[in-house]
C-alpha cells in the first residue's frame, strides 16, 4: 500500500469477509487475533503495542486512522448539503 505498511483488519466483520478478503487482496494485511477483534480502544493498543514489538510504529503527528467510509454525521451533513 502507499504508507508501506500491513493493513490491519478488526472488527466482527472478519468472519463475514475473510474468504474475499484473503482473494481479492494484493497488498501484505494482517487479522487482529480474537482478544482484539472488536472496535474497543483496548483492541486498537493491543493491536499498536504487537505492531511495536515489530519494530513497526509511527509517531503521534503521523498517527491517523484510515476509515473506510464517512461517519454517520459527516454522511447525513453531505446530503443535507446536497438537497439544498
Amino acid at each position: 500500500n502507499e504508507l508501506g505498511m500491513d493493513v490491519v483488519f478488526a472488527g466482527d466483520g472478519i468472519p463475514r469477509f475473510k474468504d474475499e478478503i484473503d482473494k481479492l487482496l494484493k497488498v501484505n494485511y494482517i487479522y487482529s487475533n480474537c482478544q482484539s477483534n472488536r472496535q474497543r480502544a483496548a483492541s486498537v493498543g493491543f493491536v499498536g503495542m504487537k505492531l511495536y514489538e515489530q519494530g513497526k510504529f509511527v509517531n503521534s503527528d503521523e498517527h491517523a486512522p484510515n476509515y473506510l467510509r464517512l461517519s454517520q454525521a459527516e454522511r447525513e451533513l453531505k446530503e443535507k448539503e446536497q438537497n439544498k
